[in-house]
């Protein structure tokens, strides 16, 4: 019963932490098997005060990122898009958009470190203060007429 018991508390356990998964462009995050997305992240990160404001920070930095790159996207676009319209390239234009690509290419790299620190300390607090401590106790007892089991966390 006691195997039993423990082996429950080690799936409990187990099926709080984050997972990250390397793919393609980044990291895929799930928790029990389902899809987190960095909404899902952040409101499970709230418990742990030090992980959220992580998340925040990441989240902040990943916004900032899509609207340059999406700016310098669109600059990029319009160059080339003009060219096969006119036969004119205003590679000023194009210049323009392709270095604010390049710049939020940092931008969005320090947003998934922030992101990877933040999950990575949120695991670390489940382990380390969560269920480590957890040590239960079985006892069995009588008094004469009857027996009993004792459990305690």
């Amino acid at each position: 019963m006691l195997f039993i018991l423990s082996f429950a508390i080690s799936i409990i356990c187990n099926g709080q932490q984050i997972e990250r998964k390397k793919v393609f462009g980044g990291y895929k995050y799930t928790r029990d098997s389902v899809d987190l997305s960095i909404k899902d992240l952040s409101n499970t990160l709230k418990s742990n005060p030090e992980s959220f404001q992580l998340i925040k920070k990441a989240r902040s930095n990943r916004t900032i990122s899509f609207i340059i790159s999406g700016i310098g996207g669109g600059l990029t676009g319009y160059a080339l898009g003009s060219s096969i319209g006119e036969g004119y390239v205003d590679w000023t234009v194009a210049g323009a958009g392709l270095g604010l690509f390049a710049v939020s290419l940092p931008i969005a790299l320090k947003s998934d470190e922030q992101l990877k620190q933040a999950v990575d300390l949120y695991n670390s607090n489940l382990t380390s203060t969560t269920y480590q401590n957890i040590e239960p106790e079985l006892k069995i007892f009588t008094d004469g007429r009857s027996l009993g089991l004792y459990l305690n966390f």
